[in-house]
């Protein structure tokens, strides 16, 4: 065992008890028990596992070009949600890499058998407000891991543009507060790309569904949307 994990012990992610540390984990045998089977909770619509489902979300159904849809488990009970909220408050270096790993591999699924194709990585940036707030920007944080793990390059074609935080606000209002909220960026050079998009968390598909439609008009041929969750 090394120095450093007698000194400075592992910790689980969600409860805060001691993992083992031969095997890396970032949680202890009960929670990752607990996560194993969110990820394995079967669909309401489709009846495949979490991680297996493909089902779109409505909105992002409209946008005109293929699109696709993955994510790793269900915002439902206490583990997501716990998740989820530490990702976006708490700058957990280990929690990041994690969450990036297990997008990475469904980003990885996706893209598999399609050599022909040019993909990208791209994230709706964090409202400066929030950044101001907690320090870190997650979804960049999160998208740039995942550009790593698969080789592809990191794109920022979105700025902030206004909106207020999505999280406040009621399903019908979401649509036009994500039209509000993003708009392109200089940066945009997408023509015959198929980008995969990386969220933290896929509530009603309106910021997918803008995001998806901004890239559209710059000529993306196909977008594939990865959310850790998805509500």
């Amino acid at each position: 065992m090394k120095l450093i994990n007698l000194i400075f012990p592992k910790k689980c992610i969600i409860c805060g008890e001691f993992t083992d540390a031969k095997t890396n984990d970032v949680f202890c045998p009960i929670c990752r028990t607990k996560y194993e089977a969110i990820k394995r909770e079967p669909c309401r619509d489709c009846a495949r596992a979490q991680y297996r489902c493909r089902c779109i979300s409505s909105k992002i159904k409209t946008v005109g070009i293929p699109v696709a849809q993955r994510h790793v488990f269900r915002f439902a009970d206490e583990l997501s949600r716990t998740l989820i909220y530490k990702l976006k408050r708490k700058n957990l270096r280990s929690l990041q890499l994690f969450i990036a790993k297990e997008c990475a591999a469904l980003a990885g699924e996706e893209i598999a058998g399609r050599s022909h194709e040019k993909f990208a990585i791209v994230y709706p940036p964090r409202a400066k407000s929030a950044v101001k707030e907690y320090g870190f920007d997650h979804a960049h944080i999160i998208a740039s891991e995942v550009a790593k793990l698969t080789g592809l390059p990191l794109l920022h074609p979105f700025k902030r543009v206004g909106g207020k935080a999505q999280k406040t606000l009621s399903a019908k209002e979401r649509g036009t507060n994500a039209e509000k909220a993003f708009d392109l960026s200089d940066e945009c050079a997408l023509e015959g790309l198929s980008i995969i998009i990386i969220d933290d968390v896929v509530t009603s598909g309106s910021t997918a569904a803008r995001l998806s439609e901004l890239l559209k008009l710059r000529g993306a041929k196909r977008v594939i949307v990865i959310s850790a969750s998805k509500v």
